[in-house]
């Protein structure tokens, strides 16, 4: 029996992104998909004394509808703002010890591609979490197909016994295709937690897990997640 998750590598990923990996036995990474424009694929949220507000990191547009995920680059230069938006709203934050490692490890970062620094932030999220549960790109099982046929042969290349769908999943998915090919579908859960933000009192959406960690810290997230 095996379950499995697919999902884009997201930017800075909510608390729920994490969830779903902690409940899978395997996590599929899609690398070779098209970029999402005004997505999460390059920006989440955070809280500021302005309320929740989106960080960016920058990438190149143009042509982007021809392109893989893998391949869509970084722009130059976007690294000052970028480390000084974080640390500007977190400095204060009571874990701020706990998260300062991960912008280190963004600040680092000297390649120029967009899905390579979205894994490495993924990954030492993970890391920190304690979560063992095995990521995989897509990429390297050659899947074929588009929508639910590509889900589809993703799942059963891996063997796969079944599939955790977000609720929304279920709207523009085959369903039938699953059923025929005997792989159940479990509907993912998660009973987000809801805080007071340390720089703006009022909890109004859900923000990156980056923010969560700050506020609450990395044993408190990886209770919950373990957890809920």
């Amino acid at each position: 029996m095996l379950k499995v998750a697919i999902h884009q590598a997201e930017h800075l990923p909510w608390f729920g992104y994490f969830h779903k990996i902690f409940n899978a036995d395997l996590f599929i990474i899609l690398d070779q998909v098209q970029f999402k424009k005004n997505y999460f694929e390059n920006r989440n949220r955070i809280y500021t004394p302005q309320g929740l507000k989106y960080i960016t990191i920058p990438v190149y547009i143009k042509g982007h509808l021809s392109k893989k995920f893998y391949e869509i680059e970084l722009v130059q230069n976007w690294k000052k703002k970028y480390i000084k938006t974080l640390t500007f709203n977190y400095q204060r934050a009571p874990f701020f010890n706990e998260i300062k490692p991960i912008i280190d490890i963004i600040d680092n970062y000297s390649g120029n591609k967009l899905f390579e620094i979205n894994i490495l932030i993924i990954q030492t999220i993970i890391n920190y979490l304690n979560i063992e549960t095995k990521l995989v790109l897509a990429s390297t099982l050659k899947p074929n197909g588009q929508k639910s046929e590509l889900l589809i042969d993703l799942l059963s290349k891996v063997d796969a016994s079944s599939y955790i769908v977000g609720k929304s999943g279920f709207d523009y998915m085959n369903l039938e295709l699953f059923h025929n090919n005997n792989i159940a579908l479990e509907e993912h859960r998660v009973n987000h937690i809801k805080y007071e933000p340390f720089n703006y009192k009022i909890f109004t959406d859900y923000p990156s897990i980056l923010d969560i960690i700050a506020n609450i810290g990395l044993e408190r997230t990886e209770y919950l997640i373990k957890n809920s």
